[in-house]
């Protein structure tokens, strides 16, 4: 029997309060580090960069220059594969 807090239900209650957290442009930049940690993890390639990404946009306090910076390295990371 699966945790009522879980991980992935923790992920998905944070993901529904950034509709009202972030603007338009933060909520893009959260969404697609998100898409580019979901990639990395379909193709099992550079984990260590998708956990990285991840713990970066699930943390409380968003460095938004650092979750854009590594996002870009990660999709630039997983197009190479």
């Amino acid at each position: 029997m699966k945790a009522s807090l879980d991980t992935e239900a923790l992920e998905s209650a944070e993901r529904q309060a950034w509709e009202m957290l972030y603007s338009g442009e933060q909520k893009e930049t959260l969404n697609a580090a998100m898409g580019a940690v979901h990639l990395a993890e379909l193709r099992k390639a550079h984990e260590q960069d998708a956990r990285d990404l991840r713990a970066q946009v699930f943390a409380r306090t968003k460095d938004w220059t650092e979750i854009k910076r590594r996002t870009h390295l990660l999709e630039e990371g997983t197009k190479k594969q």
